[in-house]
């Protein structure tokens, strides 16, 4: 008899186990199965190719990541889905919220996003900044999946700035 109550407690939990939610990490703030949505004041799109230009104040969203540009080039084959999105801007910005509610932001002449890798590749004037941190390259990779930062480019050095968690600025003394 004890062992019977034995088994079915470790039953019980592991069935509570299997239905208990998944913590907040494991989620992706920008799931690749959520729909892209693009809005502009021009487009074209060479169904052939499967490729589209946007142009004039270019705004794509995708869950609660959200890119902004000047122009934006697509690469969608048929009966697929997109690929991928390079947006160019005076500067192009993104913003995006982390499954742990950390608000990230980046900015560059240049961005490629993958929607399937969640990947933003920054490159030019690089810059992205988080919870008052800010790092600057020639070229930053932000792996949205994995909440990862990937700074710098052969023979280019990256600048980085961290701000004490205390919210007093480095090297400021203490009142």
């Amino acid at each position: 008899m004890p062992n019977d109550r034995i088994s079915r407690r470790l039953l019980l939990t592991a069935a509570l186990l299997c239905v208990a939610p998944l913590p907040a990490v494991a989620q992706t703030p920008a799931a690749s199965k959520a729909p892209v949505h693009i809005s502009a004041d021009h487009f074209r799109f060479d169904q052939h190719k499967g490729t589209g230009n946007y142009s004039g104040n270019v705004v794509v969203t995708q869950d609660k990541l959200q890119i902004k540009g000047d122009k934006l080039d697509i690469l969608a084959p048929n009966n697929g889905p997109i690929e991928k999105l390079t947006m160019t801007g005076a500067p192009a910005t993104f913003e995006d919220t982390t499954a742990d509610d950390k608000h990230i932001t980046g900015r560059a002449k240049n961005m490629v996003y993958s929607p399937a890798e969640q990947r933003i590749v920054l490159t030019g004037d690089a810059q992205l900044q988080q919870r008052g941190n800010t790092f600057r390259a020639s070229r930053i990779v932000y792996d949205i999946r994995r909440d990862l930062v990937d700074a710098g480019a052969p023979g280019q050095r990256i600048e980085a700035t961290f701000t004490p968690a205390t919210g007093q600025a480095a090297g400021t003394p203490k009142q």
